[in-house]
C-alpha cells in the first residue's frame, strides 16, 4: 500500500477498520504512519520501523502505551482518543518532541519521570480531557522535563479535574519555569497560537504546524499540500481567475501595449511615411520612453511582489482556516464517537437491566406458583389436621365417658366392698360373742 502522498515512506490508513497492526505490511523505510480512526487495541509489530518519525494512532481502542521502545527516530506521537489510563513506555524515545495524549482516561503520569534530564527532547505535551486530579503528582512527574515548553491540560472547555484547583495556573508556571505556553497561553496569559502563526513567515508556520499536538494526520496533510501545491491549492478557481484578470488589467506592459495600439490606429499614412525622415529629431523622445519603460518595469516587479505577497497571505490564511476546521471536525468526530460509545453502553446496560428484570419476573412467577402449591398443600394438611383433631376430640370424649363410667363403677364396687367388710366384721363379732357365751 502507498500513502496519501504516493511515496513509500508515508502510509495512511485512516478509517479502514484495521483491528491489529499485525494485519498491515509495514516497510522499514516508513517515516510517517497514520492509522487514525481504526479498531486497534494494542501497539505491536513496530519494532522494525527504525526510521519512523511520525506516528498517529488516534481514535482507536488502545489501553496501554507499549511496543514503542524500538522507535528511536520517532519525533511526534499521537495517541489521542483512546482508552489509556497511565503514561508509560516512553523511556527509549530520545528524539520524541511532540506527544498528544488528549481525550483518554489518564490519571497516572509516572511514566514522565523516566524522561527527566537532558537526554530526552520532549517539548510539547497535550493532556486535555483526561482524569488528572492531583496537582502534586502532575508537578512531580513533569518538573524534570527540561525541554518542556508547551503543556496543555485544558483547551476549548476540555479539561482535567486538576484545572479547577485554586491557583492552578500560577502554581504550575511557578513549579515549571521552563514552560513558555500553558493551555494555549503564554506566561502573561495571552493567546499565542493564532498570533504566532500570523507573525511567522510561511516556513516557520509549517514548522510550527509540524509540532502542533492536535493530530499527526494533519501534519501529513500539510506535507502533501506543500508537495502538491498546484493540485491542492486552497484558493478557489474563480478567485485565482479574478486575481489573474486583475493582474493583467493592472499590468504596466498591458497598459503600454493598449496605448500603443490606440496611438498606432490614430496615425495617418502620411505620418508613417514621414516617420523615417523625422527619426533624428525623435531620438530624445525615445530616450525618455526608455527611461519610462524602466520605471514601469520596476513598478511592474513591485506590483508582482505585492500580488505574490497578497496571494501567499491569502493562501496561508485559507490554509489556517482549513486546518482549524479540520481540528474542529476531528474534535466533533471524536465527540460523536464518544457519544456513540456511551449510547452503545447505555443500550447494553438497558438490555442488561431488561434481562435482569425478565429474570426477576420469571423468578417471581416461579416463586408465586411455588407459593400457591405450598398454600394448597398447607390447606390440605390443615383440613386433614382439623379432621384428625375432630376425630381425636370425639375419641377423647368417648374415652372420657368410659372413664367416668369406670369411675362410677369403681365407686360402687368400693361401696359394695365397704358394705361387705362391715357385714363381715359384724359376723365376726357375732361369732366371737357366741364363742364367748359358749
Amino acid at each position: 500500500m502507498a500513502g496519501q502522498g504516493g511515496e513509500p515512506e508515508e502510509l495512511s490508513l485512516v478509517d479502514k477498520g484495521v483491528r491489529s497492526l499485525l494485519e498491515v505490511s509495514l516497510s522499514s523505510d516508513l517515516h510517517t504512519l497514520n492509522m487514525h480512526c481504526n479498531r486497534i487495541a494494542r501497539i505491536e509489530g513496530l519494532g522494525h520501523l527504525r526510521n519512523l518519525q511520525h506516528l498517529d494512532l488516534s481514535s482507536n481502542q488502545i489501553r496501554r502505551m507499549e511496543g514503542l521502545n524500538a522507535l528511536e527516530s520517532l519525533s511526534s506521537l499521537n495517541l489521542s482518543c483512546n482508552l489509556i489510563t497511565a503514561v508509560e513506555g516512553l523511556e527509549k524515545l530520545f528524539n520524541l518532541t511532540t506527544l498528544n495524549l488528549s481525550y483518554n482516561r489518564i490519571h497516572d503520569l509516572s511514566g514522565f519521570q523516566n524522561l527527566h534530564g537532558t537526554h530526552h527532547k520532549i517539548s510539547c505535551i497535550d493532556l486535555r480531557s483526561n482524569c488528572i486530579n492531583n496537582i502534586n503528582h502532575l508537578l512531580q512527574c513533569t518538573k524534570g522535563l527540561q525541554c518542556l515548553t508547551n503543556l496543555t491540560l485544558e483547551k476549548y472547555g476540555n479539561t482535567n479535574p486538576v484545572c479547577y484547583a485554586a491557583g492552578y495556573r500560577e502554581t504550575v508556571l511557578q513549579a515549571l519555569p521552563q514552560l513558555a505556553v500553558l493551555d494555549g497561553r503564554n506566561i502573561h496569559g495571552e493567546l499565542v497560537s493564532d498570533a504566532s502563526r500570523r507573525e511567522a513567515p510561511p516556513n516557520v508556520l509549517k514548522a510550527k504546524r509540524d509540532t502542533d499536538p492536535t493530530s499527526e494526520s494533519e501534519h501529513e496533510t500539510e506535507k502533501e499540500s506543500n508537495k502538491k501545491s498546484v493540485k491542492r491549492s486552497k484558493i478557489p478557481t474563480y478567485h485565482r481567475t479574478t486575481l489573474s484578470a486583475r493582474r493583467h488589467l493592472n499590468h504596466p506592459k498591458a497598459k503600454i501595449t493598449d496605448r500603443e495600439e490606440k496611438s498606432s490606429s490614430k496615425r495617418s499614412p502620411s505620418h508613417q511615411r514621414n516617420s523615417h525622415l523625422n527619426s533624428s529629431s525623435d531620438t530624445p523622445d525615445l530616450e525618455v520612453v526608455g527611461r519610462g519603460a524602466n520605471v514601469l518595469i520596476g513598478r511592474q516587479s513591485n506590483v508582482e511582489k505585492v500580488d505574490e505577497k497578497n496571494s501567499n497571505a491569502t493562501k496561508e490564511s485559507t490554509y489556517r482556516v482549513l486546518i482549524q476546521e479540520l481540528d474542529q471536525e476531528k474534535e466533533r468526530r471524536w465527540k460523536a464517537e464518544q457519544a456513540e460509545k456511551k449510547l452503545v453502553e447505555h443500550v447494553k446496560e438497558l438490555q442488561k437491566h431488561a434481562k435482569e428484570e425478565k429474570n426477576i419476573q420469571s423468578m417471581a412467577v416461579y416463586t408465586t406458583e411455588r407459593l400457591k402449591e405450598m398454600i394448597l398443600k398447607e390447606r390440605d394438611v390443615k383440613t386433614r389436621l382439623q379432621a384428625d383433631v375432630q376425630q381425636l376430640k370425639d375419641e377423647t370424649e368417648r374415652l372420657t365417658n368410659e372413664l367416668n363410667q369406670a369411675k362410677n363403677k369403681e365407686a360402687e364396687h368400693q361401696k359394695a366392698m365397704q358394705a361387705l367388710e362391715e357385714a363381715l366384721s359384724k359376723m365376726e363379732t357375732q361369732r366371737l360373742q357366741q364363742r364367748a357365751i359358749e
